[in-house]
């Protein structure tokens, strides 16, 4: 059994001058019973009362919470939320690094400018509850209201960081747990047919055969911009797939492809044929496809030509 005990310092003399000191000041004199006990770590730990029945609960919970393994340092979980985030987020390592950009922006735009300077204990369902009900009607966005989708990945964010101080010790429970989210719409996929995804790479002019390579293949675009001249056998119409660029901040980046999975993808033998030109000659490092200027597809680049009327620019 945990050793919890309660202290009354009614006959301290410590405690008489505190009591005086206070009362000369016009303050509250401080509790008469404090509560003992020593932490999991074998650290002296106390609170004080000035009723002895709100001592005596105290001690029983306490007691309980030694016992069965849930105690939490009432002073782990006074930490303000915005410190924990950041240590929650460099203590990811395991995500890739667009993940871990997609949580930052995140916690920056909506969770750490509703919970950065709250301490931990402070932290509510109800106050996550009515803070999501708040995104979604614009109340805590400036009146810019937010999709289900978008409140719920506020809060997939917010509720990982608790789970952090839980495993951390810090919070004995998730206080965004069971709190009830909105439900967000199916995407409505768009599916092309081959009529249409001709149209679309005869549109794209010197990007025809990019575009063929997404649609038949599955690739995604950061796989196809990524895609070397050495990875791609046409003897038998297979595509090595082992990188993909991503973006951070404006810049672009090689990493692994999503869910780090490498695999070898089949290329259609119509399609095999369509870029026999643009490998022949070439080297096995060279991109299959790069921008006007050289260098890797941007999507956002595209689009912009797209739009502009441009997209047959001539690839390097």
């Amino acid at each position: 059994m945990a050793r919890v005990w309660i202290e009354d310092r009614i006959g301290h003399a410590a405690y008489a001058r505190a009591v005086a000191d206070a009362k000369r000041a016009g303050r509250t004199p401080p509790g008469r019973y404090r509560v003992r006990w020593y932490d999991p770590d074998g650290k002296p730990k106390m609170k004080t009362f000035a009723r002895k029945v709100d001592a005596d609960a105290e001690r029983t919970k306490m007691e309980s919470r030694l016992n069965d393994g849930s105690y939490r340092d009432p002073a782990a979980a006074r930490v303000k939320f915005a410190e924990v985030a950041e240590s929650w987020l460099a203590a990811q390592i395991h995500l890739k690094r667009s993940t871990r950009g997609r949580y930052r922006g995140v916690l920056d735009v909506h969770v750490i400018p509703k919970w950065g300077t709250t301490p931990l204990d402070r932290i509510n369902f109800e106050d996550i509850a009515e803070w999501l009900a708040d995104l979604l009607s614009g109340e805590a966005t400036g009146g810019r209201k937010l999709s289900p989708r978008s409140v719920r990945k506020a809060y997939g964010v917010l509720s990982r960081v608790l789970g952090y101080t839980v495993k951390a010790r810090r919070l004995a429970v998730n206080p965004a747990v069971g709190v009830p989210l909105p439900k967000a719409a199916p995407a409505d996929h768009v599916y092309l047919d081959d009529m249409q995804v001709d149209a679309l790479a005869n549109a794209s002019g010197a990007y025809r055969v990019f575009i063929l390579l997404m649609a038949y293949t599955g690739l995604r675009w950061g796989e196809a911009s990524a895609l070397k001249v050495g990875r791609v056998d046409l003897d038998v119409c297979r595509a090595r797939i082992v990188e993909a660029y991503a973006e951070d901040n404006g810049k672009l980046y090689l990493d692994t492809p999503n869910n780090h999975e490498r695999r070898s993808v089949p290329i259609p033998r119509f399609l095999a044929e369509e870029l026999e030109p643009h490998v022949q000659g070439r080297g096995d490092e060279e991109l299959l496809f790069t921008a006007p200027q050289g260098g890797p597809l941007r999507a956002r680049n595209f689009r912009q030509r797209s739009g502009s009327g441009r997209p047959g620019e001539r690839p390097r």
